[in-house]
């Protein structure tokens, strides 16, 4: 009896800290692939003052769940990697796809519809396959003609038409000089801002 009690106590001892330090790694892994900020205008104005020359990313880190460091390691790469998309780098950074997948669906669409570029990338980046994407492309087409700059945010977000165009007008009303990323903001799930900073003038930047 003395000997089983003997072995069970030298196999928590072994086997304890080595749980708990699978753990602790489990939790710091992820916490290095979260989000640094709570709120998209909080992370945009990070990007933007931290990267000055990469505007076409200010939008997507803002609306994704990287934190900066890890977003910025995965737009250099793609772009050094696949030049022949780096128009698309940063839809890649704020993907969950490795570069083979990303790079996968941008051929795809780029075969199925070699002329709408402009969307490749909000594709080549979403959930959905691509017959979902392209339905829900003309969906909000034909409902928000005036919104074309957006089709593609919309069709790759998993938000419904109604809280889209909701989401758009809040920050249109608030960021009237950040129209380029209206569509990043408006097809996340993020929260705009902490509620307590001021409208943007037209006259602020």
């Amino acid at each position: 009896m003395k000997k089983h009690i003997l072995y069970l106590c030298l196999a928590c001892c072994f086997v304890g800290p080595a749980a708990f330090a699978q753990s602790e790694n489990e939790n710091t892994t992820t916490t290095t692939s979260s989000s640094d900020n709570s709120n998209f205008m909080d992370r945009f104005y990070k990007i933007k003052d931290s990267y000055s020359n990469i505007p076409d990313a200010y939008g997507k880190f803002a609306s994704s769940t990287y934190d900066m460091e890890v977003f910025i390691k995965r737009y250099y790469a793609y772009k050094e990697t696949h030049p022949e998309f780096g128009n698309y780098a940063a839809d890649y950074a704020a993907s969950t796809y490795n570069m083979e997948e990303f790079t996968g669906r941008c051929q795809e669409i780029q075969k199925s519809y070699p002329k709408m570029t402009e969307v490749w990338g909000d594709y080549a980046g979403c959930k959905w396959n691509i017959k979902d994407f392209i339905t829900r492309y003309y969906q909000v087409k034909a409902s928000y003609p005036k919104l074309s700059e957006y089709f593609g945010a919309y069709a790759a977000s998993n938000q419904n038409l109604n809280d889209f165009a909701k989401r758009y007008y809040a920050i249109k009303d608030s960021y009237p000089k950040q129209d380029k990323y209206y569509g990043d903001f408006a097809g996340s799930s993020i929260t705009l801002n902490n509620g307590k900073g001021k409208k943007e003038t037209a006259g602020s930047k």
